[in-house]
């Protein structure tokens, strides 16, 4: 992930911090350091404690420091198919401090603890050290650790930060998923720089059906609708197979169903799509389209400095 769209996950992050209602968190997680909201975990939560019915696994793909990790499974403690299921909850994290992480952890225990580079799977384990006995933690590259657990019931996707780690998912955990059943809750739905999930998602559509768009948030939740043809699992997915027609019809399907809260974010992505796709022209159209139509939040601004776009380009 490049600098600038890191910074703009995290600036985006701290925005929706000071905006959201607090209250809205069944039980209380906001004191957990991450970035998620307190509506993200709060959904997580209630999942885990009245929808998950333990016909499958559960996997966590980017815990962090466990923002999402911990209200998940302390929502699945109290729901009796998960006990009877006997299973560990799944999380995967490459567990490196990378230097964007800093910005989050200023004011906090942990600033300036941990050099780029350094391992912190430590801290996750000391944050998660009530949950250790249901958990199974794979540290290290997802694509090189893969998945051999059976079905999966419920997948968490914080992780679709590359093209390479969208194909990792699909080929590795999609083809698990268990039609009718399985939800996947993509955390980076409603953020301008992680476009391919719209891409991806519109392809596979006719195996999803739309579950909820999370207020307060950039999370979008999916079920598994059917088996989805493996040609479409395996498949190299690269920019090349995208033609601005479907960049269209992609991007008009996802803004059908999220919140308006979150439609200038996913225009946003749009527009980053466009032009990282090399429809720079029809990028410039429809980010001058959005800012005539008042769109100035921090996604929009954070595409309209990208190169080729930004005033500097005109």
């Amino acid at each position: 992930m490049s600098r600038m769209g890191i910074w703009g996950a995290v600036e985006g992050f701290f925005r929706r911090q000071k905006s959201e209602d607090r209250s809205a968190a069944n039980p209380d997680f906001a004191d957990l350091l991450g970035m998620t909201t307190p509506m993200e975990r709060a959904w997580l939560w209630r999942y885990g404690r009245r929808q998950f019915t333990g016909k499958g696994a559960v996997v966590d793909l980017g815990c962090w420091l466990g923002s999402t990790t911990i209200p998940l499974v302390d929502g699945l403690r109290g729901n009796a198919n998960f006990r009877r299921l006997g299973l560990p909850v799944h999380v995967y994290d490459s567990f490196v401090w990378e230097s964007w992480m800093d910005r989050v952890v200023v004011g906090t225990e942990l600033a300036g603890r941990f050099q780029p580079g350094d391992s912190f799977q430590c801290e996750f384990a000391l944050r998660a050290k009530a949950y250790a006995s249901e958990l199974e933690v794979h540290a290290g590259d997802l694509a090189a650790i893969g998945w051999c657990g059976g079905a999966i019931e419920f997948l968490l996707v914080d992780a679709m930060k590359s093209w390479e780690l969208a194909r990792a998912t699909l080929r590795l955990f999609y083809p698990h998923l268990i039609p009718g059943t399985s939800v996947v809750f993509h955390q980076d739905f409603c953020h301008y720089y992680t476009y391919w999930i719209h891409l991806l998602q519109f392809r596979l559509r006719k195996w999803f059906a739309f579950q909820e768009d999370v207020p307060s948030s950039s999370s979008t939740a999916f079920r598994n609708t059917g088996r989805i043809p493996s040609e479409l699992l395996n498949r190299e997915w690269a920019k090349a197979d995208f033609s601005s027609a479907e960049v269209e019809e992609a991007f008009a399907y996802s803004l059908e169903f999220v919140r308006v809260e979150n439609r200038e974010a996913v225009q946003a992505a749009k527009i980053m799509c466009l032009a990282d796709l090399g429809f720079i022209d029809l990028a410039r159209t429809e980010l001058d389209g959005a800012r005539a139509m008042g769109c100035n939040q921090y996604d929009m601004q954070m595409v309209g400095a990208l190169p080729g776009l930004g005033a500097a380009a005109r």
